[in-house]
């Protein structure tokens, strides 16, 4: 009882911008920010560079029901391909449209080698252009809070019943 009203623990909350493993939303917003760098050039081929601890996040079949939310290459396939990461989407992945899955098969993942701690992806475009992006501390993180605006996007679509779940 010393320490007693010393340290809040609703300081360490996060609130999660997308489904799944928090680890990987670094990763998932790197891969946002690659995709509206170019959204008209379309994709051949990600290359997600993993840091070490997302080893688990490496699912290498397309994922059924509720595995979506731990399938690192899903949720990369869904940004890049859509922009955008429904909670719908993680629940039902086959709902998705055909571009999630055909990016999904293009995706390769490899140990990051340069000592990032969150990681890389980088993106091969048909028209030749590569595009690489380090991860950066994920939105909702306590040191990079959600914008006002951020959670409501997030509730928004559970308040009007479009997230079945």
């Amino acid at each position: 009882l010393e320490r007693l009203g010393e340290e809040l623990w609703a300081s360490r909350i996060w609130t999660k911008p997308f489904p799944g493993g928090r680890g990987a939303h670094a990763l998932v917003e790197a891969a946002l920010v690659l995709r509206a760098e170019a959204p008209d050039d379309p994709i051949e081929q990600a290359i997600i560079y993993l840091p070490g601890g997302l080893g688990g996040f490496r699912a290498k079949d397309w994922p059924t029901g509720r595995q979506a939310t731990y399938s690192l290459p899903f949720a990369v396939a869904l940004v890049l391909a859509t922009g955008a990461a429904p909670l719908e989407a993680f629940v039902r992945p086959a709902t998705t449209p055909p571009a999630v899955g055909a990016l999904f098969d293009r995706i390769r993942m490899l140990d990051d080698a340069s000592g990032s701690e969150r990681g890389a992806v980088e993106v091969v475009h048909r028209s030749g252009r590569v595009s690489r992006r380090t991860a950066e501390r994920a939105s909702g993180h306590p040191g990079n809070p959600l914008s006002d605006d951020a959670r409501l996007a997030k509730l928004w679509p559970c308040q009007i019943g479009r997230a079945h779940v």
